[in-house]
């Protein structure tokens, strides 16, 4: 951005950027965790988002596993409380990962994962 001082001296203004991070919530749930209950078998994926993982994607559970496994902080996308089970909070992520663009959210309740969405952005 340049503006003209009543000299007639161009001056070079620098635009400060906000940091996108700021306006996130922080994750409910911590990543190591939800890899970890993939590993140990710890978890559930609902019908539906198998359903559309498989329509979407072609992918099958062990792909859905894989996703997860890959699934980064910096994909987290919203963190907010459960419409159907009060008290539940849900963490929602949008990734590109295997040449897609997904969007999927997940909880744990009663020490296991639910996976309740994973379908295309």
């Amino acid at each position: 951005m340049t503006s003209v001082n009543p000299c007639g001296i161009v001056n070079m203004v620098k635009r400060k950027r906000r940091s996108t991070k700021s306006y996130h919530q922080l994750n409910k749930y911590d990543l190591s965790e939800i890899k970890q209950k993939i590993d140990d078998g710890s978890y559930l994926i609902r019908e539906n988002a198998k359903q559309s993982a498989y329509q979407d994607f072609g992918w099958e559970i062990s792909d859905i596993k894989k996703f997860y496994k890959r699934l980064k902080l910096k994909y987290f996308y919203k963190t907010e409380n459960s419409k159907n089970i009060p008290g539940v909070v849900i963490d929602a992520y949008k990734a590109h990962l295997f040449g897609e663009d997904v969007y999927t959210h997940f909880y744990i309740n009663d020490d296991l994962l639910v996976i309740n969405s994973f379908h295309r952005q």
